[in-house]
């Protein structure tokens, strides 16, 4: 989009600027992306989206009487049973660099760096009841 017309650009039309910005087109911050320039983009809500979790958690459970007063009970739970890995959100937070001189798209925009879920978990517990 044309910050100055507020048109959008055919892919034909785009300035080089855009892929190749000089230090004088970054510091009149003349981008339609920038933030704060006031132009508002077309992309619709709930364009990302991602898949939901899914874990299953898993328990067994075994119940030994003793005596008539006295019974032992063994627990076995496992947390993410099957070990799914479940990949977090890709990092949409900015798209542009401004920790550089000349500013520049975000090299790592999209990249997806951490998992939602935690691997597989197993405890045991035992417990002796009077």
């Amino acid at each position: 989009m044309n910050p100055a017309t507020g048109l959008k650009y055919s892919q034909s039309q785009l300035p080089s600027t855009a892929f190749y910005p000089t230090t004088d087109f970054a510091t009149n911050k003349n981008w339609p992306w920038f933030p704060g320039s006031g132009i508002t983009g077309s992309l619709g809500r709930n364009t990302f989206w991602t898949h939901g979790q899914s874990n299953y958690d898993v328990a067994l459970i075994k119940n030994i009487r003793l005596a008539e007063r006295h019974h032992l009970e063994f627990r076995a739970e496992m947390f993410n049973f099957f070990n799914r890995v479940q990949f977090d959100q890709p990092a949409f937070t900015t798209l542009v660099d401004t920790g550089v001189p000349g500013w520049r798209i975000q090299p790592r925009f999209g990249e997806i760096t951490g998992q939602r879920n935690s691997p597989r978990f197993m405890q045991m517990s035992m417990r002796y009841a009077f």
